[in-house]
This record gives structure tokens, C-alpha cells and sequence, in this order.
């Protein structure tokens, strides 16, 4: 059929209709954001469809590389909802090679050993890290660790060259664990903030990222000063702060441990069973909810880690869970049936910083 010009009438009421279906489609989106605003503000924790993942760590130990525990263990965590997985604990021993918790060898004299015990762990941290979606972080130091000590007795008799031996062992260990992006320092003996300061500049250089895990707030000013220094030295070393809320650090509050342009992260010991079979921990899934949604609310913390996936395995992603709906506001008012819930799915509004190069 040949095309005909349309005559003037006809021009003025297409006009005329697509002026008024633009004015019905801005007044759709108009009565759409009124509804929206009203319903947040009476429904907060229910209308924010979160969909990225807060940053959340889990500190775990001997289940992550023990044969008879790693391929349940890593499962569980490849399907939980923490960013971090911490694995505790690295130890400088007395020959100056770095192990985890005195029974899995690492680094000696400069050369990774770690497959001659357990031959799958790297692989294993790289499907934990599953391709950038998770970050992966070895911790250093525990209660009465003297890896600390004696990080600041090689520093004082070494320095931190290429040849030192320091230098050598976490050159090795970035070559053979390329999962690991961050060395986590929780010194609880020794608190030397020269020797500290150098060894975080050394990790540094070396590619790596470093998070603090303080718990004395008698060393709050201690970790302010690392933080400060660090970060002037080699900016965007230090890129977040583990701040124990349990045991000793029962106490804190990340409302007042304050880290300039640094996320501070308050963790909580779940309740569980130790190896032993011995009860362990502090907070349940329902006090580690209300917990949260209390600092969120203090302090406007965004979010938080867990203390031991050891005794926990099975239900770490139950505690995960009650994180975030703390981190979440923790409530949904009355009227509303059930909850919404959480997703994983990808943004491209929030990047979580624990993922940040």
C-alpha cells in the first residue's frame, strides 16, 4: 500500500495522544516514587533489595587444609554469603619459617613446603576465592603468638631487603598461594609499632594488602598510629580493621574506635563445639542479629566477621545469615508477612571494599 502524507487533523491528535500518553506514563512513575519513599520510610528493612554482599569474614583454621575436613569445609564456604575467609593461623616459628597453627609447614628458607603436607591447599583458596568474589586472607598472630615478637626481632637484625628473610618467606608465599591478597595482623604481645609499620610496608611492596584485628582497647592509639603510618607510607595498605568484640574485647564498640578513610569491622563469637567437644562462644544467631542491627544503627557500620568457623562447621552460613539481616536493620514492622530476602547477585552500584585490589 503506498504511503500517504497524513493530513493536518490527523497529525494534531497523534499529537494530542502521545502528549497524553507521556503525561500518564510521569504520572505512573510520579505515583510509583511517592509509594516507594512512603514505604521505605515505614518498611526500611523490608524494601531495600540489598543486592550486593556486606562485607563479611569468617575466621577458620585447621578445617580449611585437614584432608578429612577440606572438601566439606570448602563446600560450605563457596556457598555461604561471606566475602572473607580468614585462615588462622600463621606462625613464625623459631627457625623463622612460617607455618599454620604449628602442624601445617608452609615457607622455609625462602621456598614454599606447603604441598608436601597438603598438596591441595592452593587450589583449594583459589575456588574459595572463586575468581575475585571472595577475598582470601592469611592471619598472623594469636594470643600469646610470639610471631610478632619475633617479625620485629628479624627486622631489627635484617631489615626488610630483598635478602632479608622475611622479604624471601612472603615473596615465596605470594608466588605459590596467588589467592591471598591480604596479610591480617592480630598481635596481641607484642605491640611494636616500628617493626609493625616495616613489615606492613614490606607486604606492600610485595603486592599484598594488610588488615588489622585489634582487641585491648588499653592499644587502641597503638593500632591508630600503625593505621596512620602505613597508609602515609604506602596509601591504601591498611584497608580495614577486624575489631574484636568478644572475649577480651567484649566490650568494644566500632563507634569508638575510630580509623580515618579505614571500614572498621566488629566480629562476634558464635556459639559451637570445639574439637574437644567442649561448648564454645558468646552469641547465638539471635543476638548476633540484634547486635549488629545495634552497631549499624551506632555507628553505621556496614559489616562484620565471625570467630570460629572451626566450631561451627555445618551452620556458618546460618550465622552469615543473621549478619546480614542485622547489618539489614534487623526488623520488619508488624503488618508485613515474612521477610525478603537476601540475594547475591552482582551490582555495579557498591563495590565491597574487602574485594578492592
Amino acid at each position: 500500500m503506498p504511503f500517504t502524507t497524513p493530513t493536518a487533523a490527523c497529525r494534531d491528535d497523534l499529537m494530542r495522544t502521545s502528549s497524553s500518553l507521556h503525561k500518564a506514563a510521569a504520572a505512573v512513575l510520579t505515583t510509583f516514587a511517592l509509594l516507594s519513599a512512603a514505604w521505605a520510610k515505614d518498611f526500611p528493612s523490608a524494601v531495600i533489595f540489598n543486592s550486593t554482599p556486606p562485607p563479611l569474614g569468617i575466621y577458620a583454621g585447621g578445617p580449611v587444609y585437614k584432608e578429612d575436613r577440606r572438601a566439606g569445609t570448602i563446600a560450605e564456604l563457596v556457598d555461604s554469603k561471606f566475602t572473607e575467609i580468614l585462615v588462622w593461623s600463621v606462625h613464625v616459628d623459631e627457625n623463622h619459617g612460617l607455618d599454620l597453627n604449628m602442624e601445617f609447614p608452609l615457607v622455609k628458607d625462602g621456598l614454599y613446603v606447603g604441598n608436601a603436607k597438603h598438596p591441595n591447599f592452593a587450589g583449594d583458596l583459589e575456588r574459595l576465592r572463586a575468581g575475585g568474589k571472595r577475598r582470601i586472607t592469611l592471619s598472623i598472630g594469636a594470643a600469646n603468638s610470639q610471631a610478632f615478637t619475633r617479625i620485629r626481632n628479624l627486622i631489627q637484625s635484617e631489615g626488610t631487603g630483598a635478602d632479608s628473610t622475611l622479604h624471601r618467606n612472603f615473596s615465596a608465599l605470594k608466588k605459590a598461594l596467588p589467592a591471598v591478597t591480604t596479610i591480617d595482623f592480630n598481635d596481641e604481645v607484642t605491640y611494636d609499632a616500628d617493626s609493625m609499620t616495616k613489615f606492613a610496608v614490606l607486604l606492600a611492596d610485595l603486592g599484598f594488602k594488610v588488615s588489622l584485628c585489634p582487641y585491648d582497647v588499653r592499644y587502641r592509639s597503638f593500632w591508630q598510629d600503625v593505621a596512620r603510618r602505613v597508609n602515609e607510607l604506602r596509601p591504601g595498605t591498611i584497608q580495614s580493621i577486624n575489631l574484636q568484640c568478644y572475649g577480651g574485647g567484649r566490650s568494644n564498640n566500632p563507634s569508638t574506635w575510630t580509623f580515618p578513610g579505614i571500614p572498621v569491622y566488629p566480629g562476634v563469637w558464635a556459639k559451637g563445639v570445639d574439637a574437644s567437644g567442649v561448648n564454645r562462644g558468646e552469641e547465638t544467631t539471635i543476638s548476633a542479629t540484634r547486635k549488629y542491627a545495634d552497631w549499624k544503627k551506632s555507628s553505621q557500620t556496614s559489616g562484620g566477621f565471625v570467630w570460629l568457623y572451626d566450631e561451627i562447621r555445618g551452620k556458618a552460613g546460618t550465622f552469615a545469615d543473621a549478619i546480614v539481616k542485622g547489618l539489614q536493620g534487623n526488623t520488619v514492622k508488624a503488618g508485613l508477612k515474612g521477610s525478603y530476602p537476601y540475594t547475591t547477585t552482582p551490582s555495579s552500584k557498591r563495590v565491597d571494599p574487602r574485594l578492592l585490589p
